[in-house]
């Protein structure tokens, strides 16, 4: 009688997980969205934005985190949507889950970095920062092919629509990490670092757009490096002369020694770039995430 009992009660553990399974299953069948073009494609140009299109990834990236909720690609691209929509402090969340769950992928750290520095978060950010420039980029491939049912379609897309391989995505972010470096550096007032950031970036790589002269010129003017300061802003705008800021720095740079015919030139040349281009600000807008 006990061997019938004690199959019975197996009998039905089994058929209630098996029940359990295909409802959840379902469930994300039926979330699951058609096609994953549009999310591709959002992350490549973000005046994509469609509020309904991504949440409903959202919500799809959402079950799948807790319905299996040992999958840290399930947590990032929960948090990238969550990042898109609005909710900051959610993605920050899920991107810190998913690095508990991978602490290897260096995506995650990006994201989290770009994600604290727009916070104001500063010190978040570069130690953020920090600890993606020594993991290994090799294991984010390593868990990228793992994800053989969130990470590899998208993949697959990116590589076909856009030419761009996860080996391009992995430069890119060992880049943007010096970049919210200088620039939370910049931020916490903290000029000798921002500068020691800006060294290290032209060790690897080059200044083809004359921003590093720039980061140099802001960090040389507040250390009331005047000269220096003239040199790093005329030098960047050699490469690129429609950077409005570093010919409005330049104009107060060159005020300060008393240059002020100069002066009132490189304003002007500020303002009449500025109003005719609405440009970003190299000295407060953090990279964009990466779709991981």
């Amino acid at each position: 009688m006990l061997y019938i009992i004690g199959f019975l009660i197996i009998f039905f553990f089994v058929d209630v997980k098996k029940a359990l399974y295909q409802t959840r299953l379902a469930t994300l069948n039926r979330l699951r969205p058609e096609r994953f073009d549009y999310i591709v494609d959002f992350d490549r140009k973000k005046d994509l934005y469609n509020k309904e299109k991504l949440d409903q990834f959202r919500r799809y990236y959402d079950k799948v985190s807790k319905f299996v909720p040992d999958r840290p690609d399930a947590y990032g691209l929960y948090g990238y949507t969550l990042y898109y929509l609005g909710n900051q402090k959610a993605a920050l969340r899920a991107y810190q889950e998913a690095l508990e769950l991978n602490p290897e992928f260096i995506f995650y750290y990006h994201n989290l970095a770009c994600i604290y520095y727009e916070q104001k978060e500063y010190q978040a950010a570069l130690e953020a920062a920090r600890k993606g420039l020594t993991v290994d980029p090799l294991m984010a491939i390593e868990g990228i092919k793992k994800s053989v049912r969130l990470y590899v379609p998208l993949i697959v897309i990116k590589e076909n629509s856009e030419k761009r391989s996860v080996e391009k995505d992995i430069k890119k972010a060992h880049y943007n990490f010096y970049i919210v470096s200088i620039l939370s550096y910049f931020h916490l007032q903290d000029y000798n670092n921002m500068m020691k950031a800006i060294a290290g970036l032209r060790l690897i790589y080059p200044d083809s757009k004359g921003y590093f002269s720039f980061y140099s010129g802001i960090a040389a003017f507040y250390q009331n490096n005047y000269p220096a300061a003239i040199q790093e802003f005329k030098a960047a705008l050699e490469k690129n002369g429609e950077n409005y800021e570093a010919w409005l720095y330049l104009g107060k740079t060159l005020e300060k020694t008393g240059n002020e015919v100069y002066a009132k030139n490189a304003y002007q040349q500020a303002e009449r770039l500025k109003a005719t281009a609405e440009p970003s600000s190299l000295l407060e807008e953090p990279p964009d995430l990466f779709l991981y």
